[in-house]
């Protein structure tokens, strides 16, 4: 049976190039607090080389190979919690439970058998997070895609496409599911910050938002960012000097932005986010974060504040990890030592508003705030509303945002910069 699985075929995956695939898997696990990994059809195993070695990570492959490659490339010595062995998804050599459970490409072969072969996995090891990284359908190879619809219908899940080289076989479009179990099983009935919103098109086969009562929602507080950091490029550094930044208030993002583009001592900063917690967390945050802590001194910021309001909860990442998580996201993103601190010495004297409001609904009381651009000058502004556009279950329709991305480029006399996801609308299909 091995003959139908060449080993050979998959080498690619080895490479520098293949890399993105395998960080995005690693962090997002990180973000869940992952400490255990059974990799089904493991192969290459690459997502191990981004996660702490204390991390427990078994694999089993049905090509009799792999074991010992893996343990040849990653030795005990260096990697001391794997475990590499020869086996048949049908009858899986380990018996242990597991964080996450890890489908690399495995529905290849088996891809009309999607959800009953994931649901049989996570009966046998109780997962609480599957990551699922597999052909996507716009590859040059969908032909031999899996079908993932009935996935997508039945499971709250994140989608993520990867783009590789057109070196891979034709098969350089690849799609990773993230399956936060924990989110399926609170997940209630629909529960929308607004209600006179059109309703949703049944026809519309997309991501779905999670639907959580809103008491749980408004006490979130986001250690990291849910969106890819990859849009903060290179070009954005300096582009022009911002007059002022409006986002929400979750995550590092705010930050490094403000670090990619060039502030002036008279920017104003202005966090609008529909949820108090985070507004609260933010201006704590700002008032007491030095760019000198130790991660000890770091980690107990983030103690404190939750020792003071015992209600809320940290969310996407362990803020336990938070200095290294700041010191990761800041070498991907090629910011200095010396920038980050530049960027604190004057982000702390600047203007900063905060506010307690849907960034979409009611952009009209936040640009009363912002001084309107002339014939002679726009208003430079980054404007991020991360997924914010998303909260609502993807009820807008297309009308909605041009209309808001069109009152505020009128308001500013101008372009600016637009940062945020933009919901597949119930009219774009």
């Amino acid at each position: 049976m091995s003959e139908k699985h060449p080993q050979d075929r998959f080498d690619s995956l080895d490479t520098p190039e293949a890399n993105e695939m395998f960080v995005l898997q690693a962090r997002i696990m990180r973000e869940h607090g992952v400490k255990s990994v059974l990799d089904v059809g493991c192969r290459s195993a690459r997502p191990l080389e981004w996660l702490d070695d204390s991390i427990t990570y078994h694999g089993f492959d049905i090509v009799p190979e792999v074991p010992s490659r893996l343990a040849a490339k990653y030795p005990e010595s260096d990697y001391p919690n794997t475990d590499w062995r020869v086996g048949d998804w049908h009858d899986p050599p380990f018996q242990d439970s597991y964080d996450c459970l890890v489908f690399g490409g495995m529905f290849y072969y088996n891809k009309d058998e999607v959800v009953p072969i994931m649901e049989r996995y996570i009966e046998k090891y109780q997962p609480r997070l599957v990551l699922i990284c597999d052909i996507d359908y716009k590859s040059p190879a969908h032909w031999w895609a899996a079908d993932f619809s009935e996935l997508k219908e039945k499971y709250h899940h994140r989608e993520y496409s990867v783009q590789l080289p057109p070196s891979f076989h034709g098969m350089n479009r690849r799609v990773v599911f993230e399956i936060d179990l924990q989110a399926n099983s609170k997940a209630s009935t629909q529960c929308l910050l607004r209600k006179d919103l059109a309703p949703l098109d049944p026809s519309y086969q997309g991501y779905q938002a999670p639907s959580y009562p809103i008491e749980e929602m408004m006490e979130w507080i986001y250690v990291t960012n849910t969106e890819p950091l990859d849009n903060i490029g290179r070009d954005m550094h300096k582009t022009f000097e911002l007059d002022y930044w409006i986002g929400v208030a979750a995550g590092f993002k705010p930050y490094y932005t403000l670090a990619k583009f060039g502030i002036k001592d008279n920017t104003r900063v202005i966090y609008a986010d529909v949820s108090a917690r985070e507004i609260d967390w933010r201006m704590y945050f700002d008032q007491n974060y030095r760019v000198d802590m130790s991660d000890q001194d770091l980690t107990q910021l983030y103690l404190d504040y939750k020792d003071m309001n015992p209600t809320c909860e940290f969310i996407r990442g362990n803020f336990h990890e938070a200095g290294e998580i700041i010191r990761r996201e800041r070498e991907f993103l090629d910011i200095s030592d010396s920038e980050w601190k530049q960027v604190w010495e004057k982000y702390r004297d600047l203007e900063k508003i905060y506010l307690t409001t849907n960034i979409i609904d009611s952009i009209d009381s936040i640009l009363e705030i912002i001084k309107p651009g002339t014939n002679d000058r726009t208003t430079n502004a980054y404007v991020w509303t991360s997924n914010a556009w998303d909260w609502h279950q993807f009820r807008y329709e297309e009308k909605d945002f041009n209309a808001w991305t069109e009152k505020v480029r009128k308001h500013l006399g101008g372009e600016f910069w637009y940062d945020g996801k933009l919901p597949p609308f119930s009219s774009m299909r």
